[in-house]
């Protein structure tokens, strides 16, 4: 019941500020633009000058009327002038004309004498110019960014979920509302956290164009998350398009709602601004229109109602069931876990890692998540040296300079989650030099992670399969190899505490240190025997 009154609470305040005529607050801009050169200004009293008054005062607001949206030109040349304004798609009617209202005269004071200014509101743009510019792409570097200083704490996630969101409103913007260019939407990116997004174009560009402005616009966001911070809102504001993305909701509660636009059944044009109010004309007489009003609000307010009841068991419903599925996975990650640490017998404390009692000189250390993500400067695509079944496979390098080498578990390949097992109990209790050493691992979060020394030749194959490469193996060096693989084999069949057949051998699974020293790697199809055992039966076709 608290969570509903909580959500409730906009509508109420809102509710209240319409009953008790709440006077709008003042706003000011959010910045502006006009050239600086002298060569763009025009003189007091002159033509240019009666013509820019008649444009922002008279002809704009003719040519808008309720709409978002206005173009219009007054005067001729050389003294002609052209102006639009714009609001926010979902901007109420009222709220558009008081921004434009204090935008027409904040223009003329901040870019006085100028031929060419734009000012950016929150909730509206006004812009004019002595040359044509409404439906013309603008190229120009005119353009503002403004960001919040607060950071969000998983930036490659938001980045993926920001990436997707926009990908989503350009596309509404282009094609589901062709003649609005806007499109506005929220997607949730954690059971208590939502993203908010917002694209608009002039609506006179074409949708090429639009989708074009709106892209430079992404490129310079992208540009900035290209840092290590990554604002958690931003907005990019260009004079023939914007944009903008906030943790919190941003648009108007109350203000015009979207529609996409009807499908015409003649040879009528839809006008531009239909999909979002258009002008409505009041029909009903005498009392009939307060009875109707009243009559629409205890509707509107019921079906409010009855959404956000609905609105609010859908996201209790979807709330229980992630908490059950991270606890299934939890669940399972905690069974993982203790099998890894039964099968190595190693002293472990109930988080996963060695309790204090435990020797520091253990061989088989468990490392942690942080220093990974150090040593591989977060898993970057630059160290990443091949994928498997298992995952993937990244260098490292420590804080003291020694490199590695990780392995990765996809937590999507269920055979990743045996091999990882399989390597794990194995690798560990095996000591030879031409077998490749495990050095630890990390059981930590939704990371599993095999750590071991970093083999500067790579593999065989690399040397065999290359044709510039093969000339490097002189026959003493392939015999060599030769026998150290076959050293390796022996160790593993006869002579290790535990009979091992590999059953994946190839050359890409046969390492070379910096020495060219042959190191079989990859336990991850091998298979245990008892000491007696001579066969055995397969259930499935592993290997190569």
């Amino acid at each position: 019941m608290a969570s509903i009154l909580i959500c409730l609470l906009p509508l109420l305040l809102a509710l209240s500020n319409i009953l008790v005529g709440v006077k709008p607050a003042e706003i000011s801009p959010l910045t502006y633009y006009c050239p600086s050169t002298n060569i763009n200004n025009y003189t007091e009293g002159s033509k240019f000058q009666s013509n820019l008054n008649r444009l922002l005062y008279r002809s704009l607001y003719n040519n808008g009327g309720n709409s978002i949206y206005a173009k219009a030109s007054e005067g001729d040349d050389p003294d002609k002038v052209y102006g639009v304004f714009l609001c926010r798609g979902d901007v109420a009617p009222k709220d558009c004309q008081n921004c434009i209202d204090v935008a027409t005269e904040q223009i003329l004071r901040e870019c006085l004498l100028k031929k060419q200014a734009i000012i950016w509101y929150d909730q509206c743009l006004v812009r004019y110019s002595d040359v044509p510019f409404a439906s013309m792409l603008d190229g120009s570097s005119v353009s503002r960014i403004l960001y919040n200083t607060q950071n969000v704490s998983q930036p490659e996630q938001f980045k993926e979920n920001l990436s997707a969101m926009f990908n989503n409103l350009t596309t509404q913007a282009t094609l589901v509302y062709p003649n609005l260019k806007y499109a506005a939407n929220s997607d949730e990116i954690t059971p208590f956290q939502k993203l908010y997004g917002m694209v608009q174009c002039l609506p006179d560009l074409s949708a090429t164009d639009c989708r074009t402005c709106l892209n430079s616009a992404r490129s310079v966001i992208a540009t900035l998350l290209s840092d290590a911070r990554v604002p958690s809102g931003c907005r990019v504001l260009f004079a023939s398009c914007n944009l903008r993305y906030e943790l919190y909701p941003f648009l108007s509660p109350g203000g015009r709602q979207l529609q996409a636009p009807p499908p015409s059944t003649s040879g009528r044009q839809i006008n531009k601004d239909e999909g979002i109010s258009g002008r409505q004309i009041n029909e009903d007489k005498g009392g009939n229109t307060s009875k109707t009003k009243l009559i629409s609000i205890i509707i509107g307010v019921i079906a409010l109602l009855a959404v956000v009841l609905a609105g609010t068991s859908f996201y209790l419903v979807k709330r229980r069931r992630r908490i059950e599925k991270e606890a299934d996975e939890s669940s399972q990650e905690i069974q993982f876990l203790n099998t890894v640490v039964e099968a190595l017998g190693e002293d472990f404390s109930n988080d996963g890692f060695y309790s204090e009692n435990h020797s520091k000189s253990q061989e088989f250390p468990v490392v942690k998540l942080s220093l990974i993500r150090a040593a591989t400067e977060n898993f970057s695509e630059e160290n990443k040296l091949g994928e498997g079944g298992f995952g993937s496979v990244y260098k490292g390098t420590l804080a003291n300079g020694i490199a590695i080498a990780i392995k990765r578990l996809s937590r999507s390949s269920g055979q990743g989650l045996k091999e990882f097992k399989n390597e794990v109990v194995l690798i560990a209790r095996l000591q030879h030099r031409n077998l490749v050493r495990l050095l630890g691992c990390c059981l930590e979060g939704n990371e599993a992670l095999l750590i071991y020394e970093f083999m500067p030749n790579k593999s065989l194959d690399f040397f065999l399969f290359d044709s510039r490469e093969n000339e490097i193996l002189d026959w003493r060096q392939r015999l060599h190899i030769i026998k150290g693989i076959a050293r390796g084999i022996l160790y593993l069949h006869e002579d290790s505490r535990l009979r091992i057949i590999h059953r994946d051998l190839k050359a890409s699974n046969v390492l070379l240190d910096k020495d060219m020293n042959p190191k079989i790697s990859d336990f991850g199809m091998a298979k245990m025997f008892s000491g007696n055992q001579r066969e055995a039966n397969t259930n499935r076709v592993v290997g190569t």
